[in-house]
């Protein structure tokens, strides 16, 4: 007789696979707003003029842009420019004959630059200002980097590396804190030392050192959180960290579009996603003699903390589950099993245990016994996922255990007629566990 292979309710299928549908929807409606309508909001803008034309661009500003523009005046250009290399300001303007200056930084993003070369200077003609502004670049970009993109495909690799590392550690979830922590670091090492060497090879990024290090920072903080949340969200893994790393983290990133042009939720995310802290130091120490660096400094290495200690709690509370497992599984072999009544050679019978791979005692799964017979006999685990199954006969006999949200198990077992009593413990896998962990299969069914 074929039976039916248990599958999952279809209210299981849909709390996972509404995911694709959220991932487009959101990832899609943040990306558009924040790539296509860019709009200043608080913009830094230095100003070099007399203090009633100051004061009347910046009312101008004000009243073409609501909350767009902050101005501050300063006496000369090399007090602007000075601001504008210590990040005080993003850009400037100067009011002097024969034409006025617009003085950009086109490293801290060439976005930016872009947009203020297009929006200024009709606002500075009405208000004015001699001639036609002249755009100087303070603080250039790397000559090859003809789109201003490099510092984001610089991060956004390494970003996703320690995101993929922790997708892949779920296949060994095994592994100790010590081992999985070594991987990390290893990969994240070779990572940042590739896109690190690529970009100087390319020319599109200066050859600063600490490259090297705020990219293996943005690797072990991505990869620690990521990896540490696993065990807490179980099978919401790859919505919930999926969400914070990509949903979340690519349109607030500032890599192609600086915080200053972003709506409001992505320039919000901006201040505290580790991968635009990354883009921030990058930037800070290629172009700006790491200026500005400490604040994305101390919130990036923030999230490496945490994600540190979320490790550590997942590491205890697995190894708390499996010395509960140990000692469960100690006293059941240490206890005669009750079976169902006397057989036809004996008291034969098979007893033992139904746990998950992280441990758990498995309550209410059904044991079926099956003789090349055709006989069947059938019991259910008590609430220590224990199981015991009497007056069978001696010689081989296959087992099934079928359990609620887990894959169901198939093994045979042969009862000798010496040793009429069998333990035999099986491990099931967990639907609603994170993974399926593929290195434990072979261990799943155990006879003692």
């Amino acid at each position: 007789m074929r039976h039916a292979r248990p599958q999952p309710s279809l209210a299981r299928g849909l709390s996972l696979l509404w995911f694709p549908v959220f991932f487009a929807a959101v990832l899609g409606a943040l990306a558009l707003a924040s790539f296509t309508q860019p709009a200043p909001h608080e913009m830094r803008l230095g100003v070099v003029a007399s203090p009633a034309d100051a004061d009347a661009l910046a009312g101008r500003l004000d009243a073409l842009y609501p909350e767009g523009f902050v101005t501050t005046t300063y006496a000369s250009v090399l007090d602007a420019r000075d601001a504008i290399v210590h990040q005080d300001v993003v850009a400037a303007v100067v009011d002097r004959a024969p034409d006025a200056e617009l003085l950009v930084a086109s490293g801290s993003s060439n976005t930016r630059a872009t947009y203020l070369a297009k929006v200024l200077p009709p606002i500075l003609a009405a208000q004015g200002w001699p001639g036609t502004p002249t755009v100087t670049d303070v603080v250039p970009r790397r000559s090859d980097d003809a789109t201003g993109n490099a510092m984001m495909f610089w991060a956004m690799p390494l970003m996703v590396t320690g995101f993929v590392t922790s997708i892949l550690l779920l296949q060994l979830a095994g592994w100790s804190l010590v081992r999985k922590s070594t991987v990390i670091a290893i990969i994240g090492a070779l990572a940042s030392l590739s896109l690190y060497v690529t970009a100087a090879l390319l020319d599109v990024l200066p050859s600063e050192p600490l490259l090297l290090v705020y990219g293996f920072l943005l690797t072990q903080a991505v990869a620690w959180l990521t990896t540490g949340a696993a065990p807490f969200v179980k099978q919401f893994f790859l919505p919930v960290t999926a969400t914070f790393v990509l949903v979340l983290g690519l349109p607030s990133a500032t890599g192609t579009m600086p915080t200053d042009l972003l709506p409001a939720i992505p320039r919000w995310l901006s201040e505290v996603m580790p991968l635009s802290q990354a883009i921030r130091l990058g930037r800070a120490t290629a172009y700006f003699h790491d200026h500005g660096s400490l604040t994305p400094l101390l919130i990036l290495f923030g999230w490496a903390v945490l994600g540190a200690a979320l490790m550590m709690l997942g590491e205890r509370r697995t190894a708390h589950h499996h010395r509960l497992a140990v000692l469960a599984q100690q006293e059941a072999a240490s206890t005669p099993a009750p079976l169902d009544g006397p057989d036809q050679g004996g008291q034969a019978g098979i007893a033992g245990t139904i746990r998950t791979l992280g441990g758990l005692p498995v309550t209410g799964a059904t044991v079926t016994v099956l003789s090349p017979g055709g006989r069947i006999w059938s019991g259910t685990t008590d609430p220590d996922g224990a199981y015991a199954i009497g007056n069978l006969p001696v010689g081989v006999v296959h087992v099934a255990v079928t359990a609620p949200h887990a894959e169901p198990e198939l093994s045979t077992v042969v009862i000798h007629q010496r040793h009429p009593r069998v333990r035999h413990h099986v491990v099931l896998a967990d639907w609603e566990a994170p993974v399926f962990e593929a290195a434990e299969s072979a261990a799943r069914a155990t006879v003692d």
